[in-house]
C-alpha cells in the first residue's frame, strides 16, 4: 500500500468573537452535516485535546470542551465522517495578531476514504458530497474571507495558500473546494462571473460567498469519476479568459494533431508504438487520424520499433523498411507512400495525439542508438526487426529506402 495523505481545510477568519461560542458553533455545524463526535452519534465529545493534553473516551459536553479550548487559546476536537477521523483544530490566540488568521483548520479524512480500488464510486461520491456540504456549512457559520480544502501532496509545487489578504493574495491555484468571500469578487470580475466558473460544481452560499468545487472527489482523482467541464477554471478565474474564448481554444486543441516524431532531425532515432490496419480495434477508410477514436490503447500495439527519420517518412532503423509517414497538424500523413506500399501496409502510430490530450514528452521516445532503448521502449519492450525480413507477415520483400 502506498502513502496516504489527509485533507487539509483552512478557514481564514478575521474575527471569531466569543471563543467558546466560536468553537461550539463550528462543531455544531459539522454535526448538522453528518459529522459525529461520539462513536454512538450522541451529543457528547469522545476525543479532544487542550494544550497538547489529549482526552480520550471522555464524557464531556461540547460546551465544556469549547470552554476549555477557549480558555487555553488552542485545542482540537475529533469528529468523524463514518469511520474516518476529521479533526477540527482551533487557534484562537492567532486571531488579531496574524496577517492571515486561521482560527479553525479541518484535518482529515485520509485519501483512503475515496481511493478507486478500495471504495466504490457511489460511496466515494457520497463521502465527497457530505464533506463538501460540511465545508460549505462551516463557511456559512464562521464567514471566512477565504476557505480552501485540498490534499497537500508534498510533490505538488503550488498549494492554494494566500500570501496576504485581497487583493494582494498571490493565490495561484484552487483547492478541491475553495470558498471565496466578498473580498474576492472584484478580483474575478464580480460575484455573478464567479458563479459561472466552469468547475465541477459552483454554488452560492447563504452568506453570499461562492463555493467552487474543482472535481468530484478530493485527491488525485478517480478514472471512473465524472470529469470536470472542459474549460479551465484556472484560465477563467486567474487569467481572466472568457468562456467563449476558452471553448474556441479547446476546439482548436482538439482538432490539432501532434506527431512528436516531427521533432526528429533527419537520421535521428526514436521508438514508435505502432499497430497495423488489420489489428486495429476500429474500422476506417484512409489514413486520417482525425477519423480515428480519441483514445487509442497502446496495449493493442503490434510493434515497438526503433525508427529513423528520412524526410517525411519513418523507416525501421536496422532494416530500412518503411513504417509510416509523418502526420501533419490536421491528422493526415505528409506526402505520398513509397512506391510499392499499398494503403493497408502503412503502420498507425499510437503515439500521435491532439494538443488537448497533452502529449507525452518526446524525450521518452528518443533513442541514441538501436541498441539503447528509449524510456517507452524499455517499458513496452523494444522489438528489433530481423535483418532481411519484413515487419509484415505476408510480405516477403520489404520496401526499403534503397
Amino acid at each position: 500500500m502506498g502513502e496516504t495523505y489527509s485533507l487539509m481545510g483552512l478557514f481564514f477568519v478575521d474575527d471569531v468573537g466569543d471563543g467558546a461560542a466560536f468553537v461550539r458553533r463550528t462543531v455544531e455545524r459539522l454535526r448538522d452535516n453528518g459529522f459525529e463526535t461520539t462513536s454512538g452519534g450522541g451529543e457528547m465529545i469522545d476525543r479532544y485535546a487542550v494544550d497538547g493534553d489529549r482526552r480520550v473516551d471522555t464524557d464531556t459536553t461540547l460546551t465544556d470542551a469549547a470552554g476549555e479550548i477557549a480558555d487555553s487559546g488552542s485545542g482540537k476536537i475529533e469528529t468523524r465522517l463514518e469511520s474516518y477521523p476529521v479533526e477540527a483544530r482551533f487557534d484562537l490566540d492567532g486571531v488579531g495578531d496574524s496577517e492571515l488568521p486561521i482560527p479553525v483548520t479541518l484535518r482529515g479524512p485520509e485519501t483512503s476514504a475515496f481511493e478507486e480500488y478500495d471504495v466504490p464510486r457511489e460511496l466515494a461520491r457520497d463521502r465527497s458530497d457530505r464533506l463538501a456540504d460540511g465545508i460549505a456549512g462551516l463557511a456559512v457559520e464562521v464567514d471566512p474571507w477565504l476557505a480552501v480544502a485540498w490534499i497537500p501532496y508534498p510533490h505538488k509545487d503550488a498549494h492554494p495558500y494566500p500570501e496576504g489578504k485581497p487583493p494582494e493574495t498571490a493565490l495561484e491555484t484552487l483547492g478541491w473546494v475553495t470558498v471565496f468571500g466578498e473580498t474576492f469578487y472584484d478580483r474575478f470580475g464580480g460575484r455573478e462571473r464567479l458563479l459561472e466558473a466552469p468547475a465541477w460544481n459552483v454554488r452560492g452560499l447563504e452568506s453570499g460567498a461562492v463555493l467552487v468545487r474543482e472535481q468530484e472527489t478530493p485527491g488525485s482523482g478517480r478514472s471512473d469519476a465524472d470529469p470536470a467541464p472542459d474549460p479551465s477554471t484556472y484560465a477563467y478565474l486567474f487569467e481572466g479568459e472568457s468562456l467563449a474564448e476558452l471553448r474556441v481554444e479547446i476546439e482548436r486543441q482538439r482538432s490539432t494533431y501532434v506527431d512528436p516524431f516531427r521533432d526528429l532531425e533527419d537520421g535521428e532515432l526514436a521508438s514508435d508504438v505502432v499497430i497495423c490496419e488489420s489489428h486495429a480495434p476500429f474500422e476506417f477508410e484512409g489514413m486520417n487520424y482525425a477519423a480515428f477514436p480519441d483514445h487509442l490503447d497502446r496495449s493493442d500495439r503490434c510493434h515497438v520499433l526503433c525508427v529513423r527519420r528520412d524526410g517525411d517518412k519513418l523507416w525501421v532503423a536496422n532494416t530500412d523498411e518503411f513504417v509510416r509517414r509523418l502526420v501533419d497538424a490536421d491528422g493526415r500523413p505528409i506526402g505520398d507512400r513509397p512506391d510499392g506500399v499499398p494503403p493497408d501496409q502503412e503502420m498507425i502510430s499510437l503515439v500521435i495525439s491532439t494538443e488537448y490530450e497533452d502529449a507525452t514528452s518526446f524525450d521518452l521516445y528518443r533513442m541514441e542508438s538501436p541498441d539503447d532503448p528509449s524510456v517507452v521502449g524499455g517499458l513496452l519492450g523494444l522489438q528489433r526487426a530481423p535483418d532481411g525480413e519484413s515487419i509484415w507477415q505476408d510480405r516477403d520483400d520489404p520496401v526499403t529506402r534503397d
